[in-house]
């Protein structure tokens, strides 16, 4: 009879990506009840976004994974790790923008 062994590897965080693309506005950004944020904005059929946050307005990370546009709204919610770094509930803010990929027009 088979006897595994299994290790466990701690591995680095990946860090989130620096996409290239045009910077739009978020049509609407709501902390829930709860804590946690919604983000609602206007998209283009298969086009690529990457939803950008920030503290400060200065750093801005890039939430993982990309959305892919369906040619109407969107509503993506923060609720933390793994799309972005840190819990939303923990923090008094955080702004919100959108990266549209290059693509076609």
């Amino acid at each position: 009879m088979p006897n595994p062994e299994f290790t466990v590897e701690v591995m680095p965080a990946n860090p989130s990506p620096n996409p290239a693309g045009t910077v739009l506005a978020v049509d609407r950004t709501q902390r829930l009840s709860d804590g946690w944020f919604r983000v609602e904005f206007s998209t283009l059929t298969n086009r690529i976004y990457y939803l950008q946050y920030s503290a400060d307005l200065l750093e801005w990370r890039t939430a993982l994974p990309a959305l892919t546009g369906n040619g109407g709204y969107l509503q993506w919610l923060d609720l933390g790790p793994p799309k972005t770094e840190s819990d939303p509930r923990t923090v008094a803010h955080r702004f919100y923008r959108i990266l549209l990929s290059p693509g076609p027009q």
